[in-house]
């Protein structure tokens, strides 16, 4: 369908269209030659068509130039953030990876001095029984020892007894 262009000379709305007076907008013929039947718009002449393109070009470009601009900051800020979640990531792995290290390093210390600790307790009493064995022996070897210089003192008593008995015959 074919279009043209008019200038609203009145407010639009109860036609339908958002615009006001003095608006210039492309509309399809029929609707536009109603709309300047009643009075409520005139037909935009050429020279402006032409301004209303070069404007309209310019607006395009303005606009496409923002976008590629809003395009490429947003870009920059997702490889920002992208950058800064990466960097976050690794320093919350590089955090962890030496917690685990000092944790691994502490049960490590931990579990060395516990084992000598027992190692230490194992050898103190170790040398305790090994006293206590020596020092049963040594009184062991004493009370033997004495029995037998009794047994030998009796022996000895005996045999002088017998001896006097016999001398005393």
């Amino acid at each position: 369908m074919k279009k043209i262009w008019i200038i609203a000379l009145l407010p639009l709305a109860r036609f339908g269209l958002p615009y006001r007076e003095d608006h210039v907008f492309e509309i399809e013929e029929n609707k536009g030659l109603e709309l300047i039947g009643l009075g409520y718009a005139n037909k935009a002449d050429e020279s402006f068509n032409s301004e209303l393109n070069v404007k309209d070009s310019e607006a395009e470009e303005k606009t496409k130039a923002e976008q590629e601009a809003k395009a490429k900051q947003e870009a920059e800020e997702k490889a920002k953030a992208e950058q800064e979640a990466k960097a976050k990531q690794e320093a919350e792995e590089k955090a962890k990876a030496e917690q685990e290290a000092k944790a691994k390093q502490e049960a490590e210390e931990k579990a060395k001095a516990e084992q000598e600790a027992k190692a230490k307790q194992e050898a103190e009493e170790k040398a305790k029984a090994e006293q206590e064995a020596e020092e049963k022996a040594k009184a062991e070897q004493e009370a033997k020892a004495k029995q037998e210089a009794e047994e030998k003192a009796k022996a000895e008593q005996e045999a002088k007894a017998k001896a006097d008995a016999k001398s005393a015959k």
